[in-house]
């Protein structure tokens, strides 16, 4: 298992679980070999806590088609601060990082990151 502590972007070992330190949050991210990487996975970190599944989905629905969208949540069910959205292809996906990373949500200070999962 390998273990990053609030470095992004992620790299992982094949096959292998990769944890990420977030904000004394661990998220599991497994990611395995594939024939072709699928570049179509956005991670959404510093989102406020109000926004939702179906917020996130409609924030981003301008840029393609949302394939799915998740917020991780803690045991209590209120919002890590991290998101996960799947889109219909690699440029929307640019698209959709151009459009928001850097950019500053309401409630929020901290600026929102948005990169592609490999």
């Amino acid at each position: 298992m390998l273990r990053a502590t609030g470095q992004l972007p992620l790299s992982c070992c094949t096959g292998s679980p990769t944890v990420l330190s977030y904000r004394n949050a661990e998220v599991v991210l497994y990611i395995f070999q594939q024939q072709e990487q699928d570049t179509t996975n956005l991670y959404f970190a510093n989102l406020p806590s109000y926004l939702s599944e179906a917020d996130l989905k409609l924030m981003i629905a301008p840029f393609g088609q949302v394939i799915s969208t998740r917020i991780l949540r803690d045991n209590q069910g209120i919002s890590r601060g991290v998101g996960f959205a799947r889109m219909e292809s690699k440029d929307k996906c640019e698209d959709v990082i151009h459009e928001f990373s850097g950019k500053h949500l309401p409630g929020k200070t901290l600026c929102l990151l948005v990169l592609v999962i490999v």
